[in-house]
């Protein structure tokens, strides 16, 4: 059903997963940005949710709407962006269709199969499990900040961590989320769907060179990382560390399972951590 980052579905004895994203131009990516780049935006985010779950990817299906007069080299670079993004993670476009629209317009939906110990979900952390996080933070806050080209390709060129989750999958790890909008809204999520509360350690979160200090807190709330956040019980933590570094990765403790709502410590202080993150139907401040 609706509620972790993609539908679980038994099919005989095995554990299929979906999901389905859509991107918009000037939205999701600058118009200005190479149409490469984009398809590759649009297939990884995709893939960045079966991660989440710990699966394999199986295909993709990828619908596009883009205007009449666009040029048949703009397309044929988002395909080859979506193409080589379904590459890299050993999988590949199943198929899907194309249809006219004013704007350029990619909708992906990935296909995945669960490990035979069954999907993570976002409701398996446990009181005691340790708070780790793969890879950096903050790279749509630096490009925000910076502007301009500056950031632009790292921004884009999310890298899904199929790898890890498999890996985390297979550690024991109890509970997983990706980090699309936000590291800050993820944790309530992940403590929402567990029933528990949860506490980060802000100063161990490893951020983007370009994120100043004091700009820490606003960047865990801003969304645009697809890193993978996860709960893992103590007793497997070391056999997680190590399963996740031979897939090519790497996790960091940020924190516990534990008490009650969502906290946040900084610079030895502690305080309730805002349910904040990026939501397309925000108000906005009047």
């Amino acid at each position: 059903g609706i509620g972790d980052d993609c539908a679980v579905v038994p099919v005989g004895n095995r554990t299929l997963v979906a999901t389905t994203d859509i991107t918009f131009d000037g939205v999701h990516y600058p118009r200005e940005a190479p149409p490469n780049l984009k398809g590759w935006y649009a297939a990884s985010v995709n893939l960045s949710d079966i991660a989440a779950m710990g699966a394999r990817p199986i295909g993709l299906l990828v619908a596009y709407g883009f205007p009449s007069d666009a040029p048949l080299s703009f397309f044929k670079g988002i395909s080859g962006g979506v193409q080589r993004c379904a590459e890299l993670h050993k999988t590949r476009v199943l198929g899907g269709d194309t249809k006219r629209s004013d704007g350029l317009t990619i909708c992906v939906t990935a296909l995945g199969e669960a490990l035979p110990g069954g999907a993570l979900m976002r409701s398996g952390a446990k009181n005691g499990d340790i708070l780790v996080l793969t890879g950096k933070i903050g790279r749509a806050h630096e490009w925000m900040h910076k502007g301009g080209n500056s950031g632009l390709g790292r921004m884009l060129r999310v890298e899904a961590r199929i790898q890890e989750g498999m890996a985390l999958a297979s550690a024991g790890a109890t509970s997983c989320i990706d980090l699309s909008d936000g590291l800050a809204i993820s944790l309530h999520f992940l403590s929402e769907s567990s029933w528990v509360g949860m506490e980060i350690r802000l100063d161990d979160v490893p951020f983007y060179g370009g994120i100043p200090s004091g700009k820490a807190l606003e960047a865990a709330s801003y969304g645009g990382d697809f890193e993978l956040l996860a709960t893992v019980p103590p007793a497997k933590l070391s056999a997680a560390r190590a399963k996740v570094h031979n897939a090519g990765g790497h996790i960091t403790e940020i924190g516990l399972v534990g008490g009650n709502g969502v906290r946040v410590s900084m610079g030895g202080k502690t305080r309730i951590l805002p349910k904040s993150g990026y939501e397309h139907f925000r108000r906005p401040k009047e």
